[in-house]
């Protein structure tokens, strides 16, 4: 396979990825265009399985926690309708807005979002003390934030109204890096997922951010709400790849597995402290 090839070459490939990766790529709608830069597609014919334990992640999930924390995925976006990967802070922190479809994504995930934090609520036996937000800087994560975050004010948790919350912009819940990827066709994620499943430090060879990188970023915003909250629920509005990767670490399941655990524009889940059951069922990789 030649390094670059026209995105009218990749047709067939794309069409034997698994239900799973299309529809929460495309939302399975049909893309309005393909980048003119498409990279050379992975074509494994085989399950991918995961490495030895020397490409393991090293970095342990927290002991306890003082908070219960959710992850929201952003709402379909210009990116996702132009089947493109836009992971450079340069260009995802300016453009790459929701579509409307991605807008409508974003406000109705506020009742899911209410919903699982009230399953936490019944879970514990009590109320939250606060309840708080923080989201990617990029536009389309921003943007399903305000939307979200909008929708959920009038809302009721135990009676009472969540009230007006706004999200805290941090960097360490950023897009994935895709390296040498950015900008190309969204089918080139085969390129890096199967080397993810092997070794939690590859850059899969085009100088992608490897799996641990993401982990140790996240694990630092963790690591600094839990010093500065207590009994909050808190809300991340992020990216695919970073969400599940932060919540396959999380549960304590072999984080390069994450791939497998694929969220949809506007989903919400729990993310939930050393308890691989609460991962969704698993759609493993067959390229």
């Amino acid at each position: 396979v030649s390094a670059f090839q026209s995105p009218a070459l990749v047709g067939p490939i794309y069409q034997q990825l698994s239900s799973c990766v299309c529809s929460s790529l495309h939302d399975s709608r049909p893309a309005a265009r393909s980048s003119s830069r498409a990279v050379g597609l992975c074509t494994m014919s085989t399950p991918v399985a995961v490495g030895d334990s020397d490409g393991a992640c090293r970095i342990a999930i927290p002991a306890s926690l003082s908070n219960t924390y959710f992850a929201v995925r952003h709402g379909h976006a210009v990116n996702n309708l132009e089947s493109i990967i836009s992971s450079s802070p340069d260009v995802g922190t300016k453009i790459h807005p929701l579509t409307e479809l991605g807008k409508e994504q974003a406000a109705e995930s506020s009742s899911a979002l209410c919903a699982a934090i009230q399953t936490a609520v019944v879970k514990r036996g009590k109320a939250f003390a606060h309840i708080l937000a923080f989201t990617s800087d990029f536009t389309r994560a921003r943007e399903t934030s305000v939307f979200c975050l909008n929708a959920l004010a009038p809302l009721c948790l135990d009676g009472k109204e969540v009230g007006h919350i706004e999200a805290v912009l941090t960097t360490e819940l950023r897009e994935r890096w895709f390296g040498d990827l950015d900008d190309t066709i969204v089918t080139n994620y085969n390129m890096v997922w199967p080397s993810d499943m092997k070794d939690a430090r590859s850059d899969a060879g085009y100088k992608c951010e490897p799996v641990e990188k993401v982990v140790e970023r996240v694990h630092s915003l963790i690591a600094r709400l839990e010093a500065e909250h207590q009994d909050t629920a808190i809300a991340f509005f992020s990216h695919a790849d970073t969400v599940q990767i932060l919540q396959t670490w999380m549960s304590g399941a072999d984080v390069r597995t994450f791939s497998q655990f694929r969220f949809k524009n506007g989903e919400v889940r729990e993310l939930v402290l050393n308890d691989p059951e609460s991962l969704p069922c698993p759609q493993p990789l067959d390229l």
